[in-house]
């Protein structure tokens, strides 16, 4: 507990605004806000909070550091945020969403709000590529989106700066592989881990440790979270330091 301790710890300096430990019993249906502002979240099944089963409860557990993650079974499977309006950031407002994730099938959509042709999403595929996309605009890396799909933990940062003329910038593993002008949309009700941009299909994959920022956090402060991350007691991912 004291290696998970520190995370928490580091989590929480900066701030955020709902913070889900998504390792929390999902038996209640409840992802509990560890932020300290009751912006709890839900764990959803089939659209049906009620409909979820004990083997479908027992089949989205597995361990992680010293607790347990969420697997989300590329069927129905998704979690949602608080519909809270401290995580509705409007148009050309700055926040910082990080997740995270072990992929168990292809790489689809990982994290996105509750719109769907011009909505945010914070890590997705595209063309064969990693993409992140703030309202109608699209930022491609030069990963290809196979790259996580290894069996390992990654740890996602996505960043929006800027007011009048925002960037994108998307971190894994402490990676910039996406800093670029990008939309100035507002983000809608809610958001999803788990669930494609369109609202249709779902992305097979374990997910954990999923927070929102109503500020642009400095790498300096996205360093401090990712070499907190990295110190608990789960399989280590290959790390190349923000910057």
């Amino acid at each position: 507990m004291g290696k998970y301790g520190t995370f928490d710890r580091t989590i929480k300096d900066d701030s955020p605004v709902a913070y889900y430990r998504c390792a929390d019993d999902p038996a209640t249906l409840i992802l509990a806000d560890s932020s300290g502002n009751a912006r709890n979240g839900t764990l959803y099944f089939g659209g049906n909070p009620n409909s979820i089963t004990d083997s479908q409860t027992s089949s989205m557990n597995v361990q992680y550091d010293d607790n347990f993650s969420l697997l989300t079974d590329g069927i129905e499977g998704e979690l949602i945020s608080s519909t809270n309006a401290a995580l509705i950031f409007a148009a050309n407002t700055a926040y910082t969403i990080e997740f995270a994730f072990k992929l168990v099938g292809t790489l689809n959509v990982l994290c996105r709000d509750d719109t769907t042709a011009n909505g945010h999403i914070a890590l997705f595929a595209s063309g064969g590529f990693i993409a992140c996309r703030s309202g109608t605009v699209t930022n491609l890396s030069a990963k290809a989106s196979n790259f996580y799909n290894d069996s390992k933990w990654h740890y996602c940062q996505f960043v929006r700066r800027g007011t009048t003329a925002p960037t994108n910038e998307l971190y894994v593993d402490g990676e910039k592989i996406i800093d670029a002008a990008t939309g100035t949309a507002a983000v809608t009700t809610k958001w999803h881990l788990g669930r494609n941009g369109s609202g249709g299909s779902f992305t097979n994959a374990y997910f954990d440790e999923w927070s929102f920022y109503n500020t642009a956090l400095s790498t300096t402060r996205l360093t401090a979270h990712l070499t907190a991350w990295e110190t608990l007691p789960s399989p280590s991912p290959l790390m190349t330091g923000i910057g």
